[in-house]
């Protein structure tokens, strides 16, 4: 797998234009086996298939890029009203039980692995400036949540519905509230 999608590295350069299709397609396939509804799946395709394309200069990249930005443009935010942009890195194993409907993600979020992310849920920024939030491998974030800021959020830890968190978690945590406070470890 490539390792831009590792927890706590921002984007790096991207990787060749074979190198992005075959992550594409990894990432496909996992995600797919999570996301069995049709709408998961366009989600899932455009989203990776931006990423994939993001900051390519191939010729067949770049008409991809064209294409997925209508896609994104009509799906993302005329159907979903969701905002996730495609420069965000994720890992493999995406399950989006809503197919993001009502989802915004700043630019800077980096998403591990095998994360749920429930609808309208927010994860942002705290004021106009800095990082967004570092989701790591294994993290459930229930509908309505918001995580707003420049925290980890520590693998496998669980946020509640409607809660909001602005401060990092303890691995394995479960965490409700507004705003947000550990439960249960």
């Amino acid at each position: 797998m490539d390792e831009r999608a590792s927890i706590g590295q921002r984007r790096t350069p991207a990787p060749s234009w074979g190198d992005a299709k075959t992550r594409m397609r990894e990432c496909l396939r996992i995600d797919f086996a999570k996301n069995p509804t049709l709408s998961q799946r366009i989600t899932l395709a455009v989203w990776r298939l931006g990423q994939a394309t993001y900051g390519q200069r191939h010729p067949v990249a770049r008409l991809c890029r064209m294409l997925q930005q209508v896609a994104n443009a009509v799906w993302f935010r005329g159907i979903m009203g969701a905002e996730i942009p495609t420069s965000i890195p994720a890992g493999p194993g995406l399950w989006l039980p809503h197919s993001v409907r009502g989802v915004i993600m700043h630019h800077s979020v980096v998403i591990g692995s095998n994360c749920t992310i429930y609808h309208h849920t927010t994860l942002g920024l705290v004021g106009d400036t800095g990082n967004g939030p570092t989701i790591e491998d294994d993290c459930y974030i229930g509908a309505g949540a918001q995580l707003l800021g420049p925290i980890t959020v520590a693998r496998g830890t669980k946020i509640g519905a409607n809660a909001v968190l602005t401060k990092s978690t303890e691995p394995g945590g479960t965490y409700v509230g507004v705003p947000a406070r550990l439960i249960e470890r």
